[in-house]
């Protein structure tokens, strides 16, 4: 790996498309894109509205049921990720979420490297009073990402209600210092006796939130005609130029496909090792689909998909996003991925001995090869390994499997206020 690196940072620069390097040191040479280092949240009002749109049969058809039998409250004393909030009233209705009251004075600040700066926007908050009243609530979520940013010895409520749920939530890797953006204080054993329950994109968290799935009818879909679009056979979107070796993972896969006289055949929309403008998802008359993040329009056979982190279960929405546009995914990340998935739907990097034996196989895929790894959608969802698990256990359902869980916790508690010792 570190010659795989050293090989990267020499090739980076010379390379046609685009400099990883210099894009990095751009971007960190500006206060103004100080934002950039950061992760970028999905807490906006517009886009939860379109994410609350997302089709969910599941909730309309009565399929995912909850035991609720009272009301149950649960609020965030930080910002989160999308949990869905806009569906409960159809899925959950004893479930209520409803945020703290918050302003911005509760904005965090980023980390003691970046001095003074603040964080972009209004949900990347931790309530900076330790005294707001939390009383009413049976539950109260930590998003450990923002939550890092204070000393949460100071920044934690200073009470808590007998039997109320502290629940830590997570949906960046575990470490990763060049952003700051993870959830390292899961690994705090003094700050986790504080907690009640973990929830994070692991499947052995103790309320696992996956990202979430497209449809079943979504994932069925036919591909699109590639053979009219062009010869072009890869596409790729990575505008997260941070990750050195993934940069150098990726690097080493162009520079493979470049030595076979075969560059042309990949398009790079993102901002990293762009060669190609994406077009509209709307320009083709393919469905756009309820995720903001896919285009049917821009597709082709194979979707390179990279995550920035190896951690255990870090399986981001990026791979579904390639299954809706009717590519083969190619996978770069933790090797859970293989029990989420339907069988022989991926190409799996770590299957290879590195990017350029990867690059070769890609090249050699004949069209006999691509139909076989597009048979898993003829089978019954049932063979599609931990796919179900999967969707049912996403962040838009992990309120009310909070809710079920507290109702069921507290049937016996006397709900008085207690010292948090913190």
């Amino acid at each position: 790996m570190l010659e795989l690196l050293q090989l990267s940072q020499q090739k980076i620069s010379k390379h046609p498309h685009a400099s990883l390097v210099s894009q990095t040191q751009g971007l960190a040479s500006s206060t103004d894109a100080t934002n950039s280092l950061v992760a970028k949240s999905k807490r906006q009002t517009e886009l939860f509205s379109f994410l609350d749109g997302r089709k969910y049969p599941e909730i309309d058809e009565g399929v995912w049921t909850y035991d609720i039998p009272r009301t149950v409250k649960i609020t965030t004393w930080t910002g989160n990720f999308f949990m869905g909030e806009g569906m409960l009233k159809n899925m959950a209705p004893n479930c209520q979420y409803n945020e703290l009251d918050h302003g911005k004075r509760d904005i965090t600040f980023f980390p003691p490297s970046m001095p003074g700066h603040k964080a972009c926007c209004d949900w990347e908050y931790v309530m900076h009073d330790n005294e707001t009243d939390i009383s009413e609530y049976d539950v109260v979520l930590f998003y450990l990402p923002y939550l890092m940013r204070t000393d949460w010895k100071t920044s934690m409520p200073v009470t808590k209600k007998q039997g109320q749920l502290w629940i830590a939530t997570c949906g960046e890797p575990m470490y990763r210092e060049e952003t700051f953006m993870d959830c390292r204080l899961a690994n705090d054993t003094d700050f986790m006796q504080h907690i009640d329950g973990f929830s994070s994109y692991s499947g052995t968290s103790d309320f696992p939130a996956f990202f979430d799935t497209p449809t079943e009818e979504q994932m069925r879909l036919e591909p699109p005609n590639f053979a009219e679009r062009g010869k072009e056979l890869v596409t790729l979107s990575l505008s997260d130029c941070y990750n050195l070796e993934r940069n150098a993972f990726m690097q080493a896969f162009l520079d493979q496909f470049e030595a076979l006289n075969n560059s042309g055949l990949i398009l790079s929309y993102g901002k990293c090792l762009n060669n190609a403008e994406e077009p509209d998802k709307a320009s083709c008359g393919e469905p756009t689909g309820d995720d903001p993040w896919v285009n049917r329009c821009a597709s082709r056979p194979f979707k390179m998909v990279l995550e920035n982190s190896f951690d255990p279960w870090y399986v981001s929405e990026k791979i579904w996003g390639a299954f809706f546009e009717g590519a083969i995914p190619i996978f770069y990340g933790p090797k859970e991925a293989k029990r989420l998935v339907p069988p022989n739907s991926v190409v799996f990097a770590d299957d290879y001995e590195g990017p350029a034996s990867l690059a070769r196989a890609i090249l050699a895929f004949t069209e006999e090869d691509i139909k076989n790894f597009r048979a898993w959608k003829t089978l019954p969802k049932s063979e599609w390994n931990d796919w179900s698990e999967a969707r049912r256990n996403g962040h838009v359902t992990l309120l009310p499997r909070l809710c079920e869980a507290a109702a069921k916790a507290q049937e016996t508690v006397n709900p008085s206020l207690v010292s948090t010792g913190i």
